[in-house]
């Protein structure tokens, strides 16, 4: 995979592939990585923009998506991913990571969901020790690509009850993983996060 890298200009270009992309940085944050804020940019930029500029391909973009490593930021018309100055930083934290640990990675994520649809099945409550072992590993996965506060892990846990792809992901093990993640990912969050 490319790498994107930090341009020489004040308000940081992306250059990857002989192409330059603009985007607008707060130099005033403190949150940096590798010299780049967090501080999101207004500007978005296609599935194909990203491609073009971080040599990553499509395929890698969208399965990223798929299994939540990488989610684009919104999306366009005609279902085009569009992603902004905080998912490049995400791509490029996450660029330094080799297939065979993406694929680790995305099975980590289906033992969680597997264990988790048993223990819904089996009706267990979700701030039972077991459920929220589950969630410990689930959050020890995400903390690889970023670290949530308690009210932002508890945002992740609502997102996948509320954006379609999500859901049908959790559907998929059963009708009502979404919210039981959700409520578990919730208590997790009181209790362990801050």
């Amino acid at each position: 995979m490319g790498k994107l890298t930090q341009g020489a200009c004040a308000n940081c270009c992306w250059s990857g592939s002989g192409r330059r992309i603009r985007l607008a940085v707060d130099a005033a944050s403190s949150s940096t990585v590798g010299g780049l804020t967090e501080t999101p940019s207004p500007q978005l930029l296609s599935i194909q923009q990203v491609v073009k500029s971080s040599g990553a391909s499509s395929r890698t973009l969208r399965h990223s998506d798929d299994i939540g490593l990488l989610s684009a930021a919104t999306t366009a018309s005609g279902a085009i991913r569009m992603y902004g100055h905080a998912e490049l930083l995400r791509l490029q934290r996450n660029g330094k990571m080799n297939r065979e640990q993406a694929v680790e990675i995305s099975k980590g994520f289906e033992v969680v969901e597997s264990a988790l649809t048993e223990l819904l099945r089996a009706n267990i409550a979700v701030d039972d020790q077991r459920v929220q072992l589950l969630i410990d590993k689930h959050s020890a996965i995400v903390a690889q690509f970023w670290t949530p506060d308690a009210q932002s892990y508890a945002g992740l846990g609502q997102m996948y009850v509320d954006t379609p792809d999500f859901r049908a992901r959790y559907d998929a093990y059963d009708p009502g993983l979404a919210e039981f993640k959700r409520d578990a990912m919730e208590v997790y969050a009181n209790t362990n996060l801050t």
